[in-house]
């Protein structure tokens, strides 16, 4: 369903399906795409023994701030932003760059939810965030 929107500036229709918002700004030509979900966050860092290389072949290496492991259904360069890791791990906005076991199986989740492992440094840093943040967050994914 569109529903016609007036604002100071421009024109503006709206379509709802959901939790899925599309809206397309007349004049400008901007589609922009959004949906949250709640997910399992979890944390790895470059002192395993994959050290900082990542799956996607577009990518040298992972960096902190930007790097996030997901499951396939979210294709490589897909952006996310986790509003509860602004501030604390960059601001909070990631790119999808790397895959894993855990993600791909939903695991850390017991299979009920997708899950976003978030690259970060070190071992230390790691253990800080799984232990000072919530398990569970609301993921945006953000798609242009």
């Amino acid at each position: 369903m569109y529903k016609q929107m007036k604002s100071s500036r421009t024109d503006f229709y709206v379509l709802t399906l959901g939790l899925l918002v599309i809206g397309i700004t007349i004049g400008m030509a901007k589609i922009s795409k959004k949906e949250s979900l709640n997910c399992r966050i979890t944390y790895y860092c470059g002192d395993d023994k994959w050290g900082d290389q990542v799956a996607d072949p577009a990518t040298k290496r992972a960096v902190t701030g930007v790097t996030v492991a997901a499951h396939p259904d979210f294709p490589f360069g897909t952006k996310i932003f986790i509003p509860e890791l602004k501030g604390y791990i960059g601001d909070g906005h990631f790119i999808v760059q790397d895959r894993g076991a855990w993600v791909t199986s939903k695991k850390a989740a017991q299979g009920k939810a997708y899950v976003f492992d978030v690259y970060v440094p070190t071992k230390r840093e790691q253990d800080s965030h799984a232990s000072k943040r919530p398990m569970y967050m609301e993921v945006q994914i953000l798609r242009d």
